[in-house]
């Protein structure tokens, strides 16, 4: 799959689900454990960082 293509199916299925389920994010110390309450701010970010990777792409 192309970086496009990966980057669409990020924004339209992980973060999403993201929110919904929550998250782990791993680090080489260990694990941190996001809630699906806690989420949105992340998922928010994720998307931003995300979407401007998919601009980067056509420039």
């Amino acid at each position: 799959m192309d970086a496009e293509t990966l980057i669409n199916y990020d924004l339209a299925k992980k973060v999403p689900d993201m929110i919904s389920r929550g998250f782990t994010i791993e680090t080489a110390y260990g694990e941190i454990v996001v809630w699906p309450s806690e989420a949105e701010p992340f998922a928010t970010l994720v998307k931003a960082m995300l979407e401007r990777q998919r601009q980067e792409l056509h420039r």
